[in-house]
């Protein structure tokens, strides 16, 4: 399959799902919190001050 869209909506997923991903939508609220890269996903949350257990 290429040049898909799909909208999956997973609570909690666990690293090796959540690294399947290429683009991230982010909600809360109804409200988008964040919308880009997985990869740059946790760089935007460091610089607001969270840390990502090791």
């Amino acid at each position: 399959m290429t040049d898909a869209t799909l909208l999956v909506s997973l609570p909690q997923p666990v690293p090796e799902i959540f690294d399947l991903f290429d683009d991230i939508i982010l909600m809360a609220e109804g409200k988008i919190l964040y919308h880009g890269p997985r990869d740059r996903i946790l760089d935007l949350f460091e610089n607001c001050g969270f840390r990502c257990p090791p």
